[in-house]
């Protein structure tokens, strides 16, 4: 069985309920195949990585092979994803450890408006302006500190032949050239208090490969 489609049965928000056991099971059970998936993912520079570019909220073009730091954090984010907002303080304390480490991270969008739930413009520069705009309402709505990527709609994120399964997913890579280390389907973290996200055995185990690169 596919490994990123097993994890996402018993990771997936929208698929808990086909696992009925207890919480502290469930927890232990999908720490489990976390971290069977992400030692089972091998290294490689998918889909020429290197070309890949987009811009930010700000409009900043960022290329993500000229990325300077040596680790690269991307999490496949969109604002019609409810376990992309319920992971969001997990990422944040992602991210705080990431600039620890001096690794960029990025919360990174698809290009078409279509997977946002959003109508499609007439052309790249107004669907980006879609996109962004509806982006910029989830980061004053839930003080997201993250860098916010609109990828180009060229890249194949999604669907067939695309980067991810679908979202969330959160991947990292080290740079120059890039290559993906790990590959983590589903959200890192189970939804709860503050504490609690910090004790989850999905984050921990992120958090400990990140200070592993």
């Amino acid at each position: 069985m596919n490994l990123s489609i097993f994890f996402k049965l018993v990771s997936g928000k929208e698929s808990h309920s086909l696992v009925k056991m207890s919480k502290k099971n469930k927890t232990f059970f999908s720490a489990a195949v976390f971290l069977i998936f992400s030692f089972f993912c091998t290294p490689r520079a998918p889909f020429q990585m290197e070309t890949w570019s987009g811009r930010l909220l700000d409009g900043t073009p960022v290329r993500l092979g000229d990325v300077n730091s040596q680790i690269l954090i991307l999490n496949f984010y969109s604002p019609t994803c409810q376990p992309c907002i319920e992971e969001l303080p997990a990422l944040e304390i992602l991210y705080e450890t990431a600039k620890k480490k001096n690794a960029s991270m990025y919360i990174v969008l698809e290009g078409n408006p279509l997977s946002h739930g959003l109508e499609e413009r007439g052309n790249e520069e107004e669907n980006y302006i879609e996109i962004r705009n509806r982006m910029q309402e989830d980061v004053m709505k839930y003080a997201i500190s993250i860098p916010v990527l609109i990828i180009d709609a060229r890249f194949p994120v999604f669907g067939e032949g695309g980067l991810i399964t679908g979202t969330p997913e959160t991947i990292l890579l080290k740079t120059q050239p890039l290559v993906l280390k790990y590959n983590f389907v589903g959200p890192i973290a189970s939804t709860g208090t503050l504490e609690e996200i910090k004790k989850d055995e999905r984050l921990s185990f992120i958090l400990a490969r990140l200070n592993e690169l």
